[in-house]
């Protein structure tokens, strides 16, 4: 007798097999399916089939919860703050703006560790000095920018920047001296320079973080006065909110470097101001040194 295998070879083979064909092969399949199914329902009782069921959607209802849960405590939960302090043999030199209601000019030496300062040349080229008055305040602004490439180092024995005001307004009144305003800010973190992106960004996460570093870095310039503003720089690493987190996959960070200031002044004698520091029709209104003793960044990293 012939085998099965020999009757299916020598059936004909369509050259061109329609799209019928094919349809009716797919057809008789799902049917002859159907037909298992229903055979395999009939033959369990009805509280199986309705256990495997309630089962299935309290699964399915739990992992939904599950879920929502982690969203919930995502969304709602703060995340630790861990504080670490790192030697850094290298601080950025912070911007400055200098704001005043008088008309002045500013001078910039960098101050070295033996107390010796270098050529005003040198400093000048981070300077932009006040030009016209400003449109919302009408205060006159000075600009020192560091570039994020100018650092204090102390290898270099490199700890500060040495400035000196001068007026050149001869309108100006002690009486009516509004105080000269200088604010600092982290050179690699300036809103200043910062895209409007980033800005925005900040603002919208941290409502108050430019808020609270105007208020605490920035500092009264009386006249005839020499004034002492020290930093210190901390880092803040924080973690940018993911569905990641939640499953312990280690975070992306936003890194936001800014400083603190400590500042000191005190009223010079009059003859601190001598005539070799005041350059012709500018007097001196006062110093400024902006600097750091302190070698070492904290890092605040949320977790």
């Amino acid at each position: 007798p012939r085998s099965t295998l020999d009757t299916l070879a020598s059936l004909p083979i369509p050259c061109n097999p329609s799209p019928h064909h094919h349809y009716n092969i797919a057809m008789e399949f799902v049917d002859e399916t159907k037909i298992i199914l229903r055979k395999y329902r009939k033959t369990e009782v009805v509280p199986l089939v309705a256990g495997r069921a309630v089962t299935i959607s309290l699964g399915v209802l739990a992992c939904l919860g599950y879920f929502v849960i982690l969203i919930f405590f995502l969304v709602t939960t703060h995340p630790v703050e861990i504080i670490k302090v790192v030697s850094t043999p290298t601080i950025p030199v912070p911007d400055l703006t200098i704001s005043f209601n008088y008309k002045f000019n500013v001078s910039c030496q960098f101050r070295y560790t033996d107390n010796t300062n270098s050529s005003e040349e040198l400093c000048a080229p981070y300077l932009t000095q006040p030009c016209n008055q400003s449109l919302e305040d009408g205060k006159y602004y000075a600009y020192f920018t560091s570039n994020n490439d100018l650092n204090y180092d102390r290898d270099e024995k490199r700890n500060g920047v040495w400035f000196t005001i001068f007026l050149s307004d001869t309108s100006y009144d002690v009486q009516h001296d509004l105080g000269m305003q200088a604010r600092a800010y982290d050179s690699a973190f300036d809103p200043r320079m910062l895209d409007s992106k980033t800005v925005d960004r900040v603002n919208r996460e941290d409502p108050n973080f430019f808020d609270d570093l105007n208020n605490r870095n920035t500092h009264i310039i009386g006249f005839r006065q020499n004034n002492w503003m020290f930093i210190s720089r901390k880092i803040k690493k924080k973690m940018k909110p993911t569905f990641a987190n939640a499953l312990g996959i280690p975070p992306i960070y936003r890194i936001q470097p800014f400083i603190h200031t400590l500042y000191e002044s005190v009223t010079d004698p009059i003859s601190s101001f001598n005539a070799s520091s005041i350059k012709p029709n500018s007097p001196t209104y006062g110093h400024l040194f902006v600097g750091t003793f302190d070698w070492f960044t904290e890092e605040i990293v949320e977790s």
